[in-house]
Order: C-alpha cells, then structure tokens, then sequence
C-alpha cells in the first residue's frame, strides 16, 4: 500500500517542488537489553560503538534489519546531497530523491534471489546510476555522515512499538521489537512562518521495502 502511495504522490511531490515541506524519516531504534544474542544479531548495525537497528522485513529471508538500516542510510545521504532550497519558501526539494524511492522500489525487491533485484546496496548503487544521481557523493556521505544520521533518525520516532514473534521461534528471548507501520516515516509538514501558497497539510505515511 505504502509503495503504491509514493508511486501515486510522487508527481504531486515533484509538481509542488519547494512548495510543499517535505522530509524523510525512518524507523531506527536501539537495541534493548537482551536484544543482541545470536538470534537477533543481523537486526543492527554498529557505529563508532553504538548498535541502530531496524526490524526484519522478511522474517527468515535474505534481507535483514542491518540491510534496511544501511539503506536507510543510503536514501538519507541521497537526500542530503541532493535536496535543494527552494527560492520563494525555502523548503528542502529533491527530484532525484523521489526518482530513486520509486524505482527502488519497483525494481529492489526482498523476495529477489539475486542481488542485482534483491533489497541491498548492489541494487540500490545500480538503482542510483540508472536515474543520474552521484552514487560515490552519496557513498562518501555514508561513510562520513553514518553516526550522526543514525543518531538523528533516533530523534523522529512518532509511533509506539509493539511485540511480534518476527518469523522466529516464539520464546521471550527472540521476540523481536516490531513496529506496526512498517520502516519508513514520509513526513510532509507546514513550513514554518509565511506559507507563501505552500502546501499546509500534514501527513504521516509508513513505507516498508
């Protein structure tokens, strides 16, 4: 359903432009106590010493909550290089961002067996090549920018978690923390002060891979 919204909005987002405030969120939490046994182990990422972590998008397949943290990442630096301010409202626009979400998307599946399909950064690289955009810029964003992004995502939690199995054996020690709406928060916000006939509404739109 969340994928098909951002198909749909899309032209409405690109036609807006800097006339609509638009920012992108994601799903990162820490681990909690217990969390990281063997079981859980490919839930998170580790950086500069610190665990962020994203629930499994497939129980037992081959994507894992580290492989949506990472692309998480990925999109955030994508938007980071590419956002431009707008000259009228100053509100943040992408084009290349909403390119790269959509074919994405389509094209990075986590049901893909191999990994020119498959949800992960050898899809995700292919994808960005494709549409245009610096794959490298946004490598070195990764790598220079990883800790305070994920640190930053922690800040934007607008839901509360509950408690599913995850596709593992039910016993308390893998029990995964889930969230209902899935991995990735579309945050489209009134711009502060004088709209000047920018967009007013504020949607909240969950989007898993």
């Amino acid at each position: 359903l969340a994928t098909k919204f951002l198909e749909k909005f899309k032209p409405y987002a690109v036609a807006l432009s800097e006339h609509l405030q638009f920012a992108p969120r994601y799903d990162i939490f820490k681990p909690d106590e217990g969390m990281l046994g063997d079981s859980n182990s490919q839930l998170c990422v580790s950086a500069d010493a610190e665990s962020f972590c994203a629930p499994d998008p497939d129980g037992g397949g081959p994507v894992t909550g580290e492989d949506v943290v990472n692309e998480d990442v990925r999109q955030l630096c994508l938007w980071n290089v590419t956002a431009r301010r707008g000259g009228t409202t100053g509100a943040l626009f992408s084009e290349p961002y909403w390119l790269y979400v959509v074919s994405f998307n389509r094209r990075c599946s986590v049901r893909a067996h191999d990994a020119d399909h498959r949800f992960g950064e050898v899809c995700s690289l292919s994808v960005m090549r494709e549409v245009g955009i610096d794959a490298q810029a946004v490598q070195d964003c990764v790598h220079r920018n990883r800790l305070p992004i994920l640190r930053e995502q922690l800040k934007n939690v607008a839901w509360s978690r509950s408690i599913t199995a995850g596709g593992l054996p039910a016993t308390t020690s893998e029990l995964l923390p889930r969230i209902g709406p899935p991995t990735q928060r579309l945050e489209v916000q009134r711009p502060a002060g004088p709209t000047n006939g920018a967009a007013s509404s504020v949607w909240w739109i969950h989007h898993a891979p």
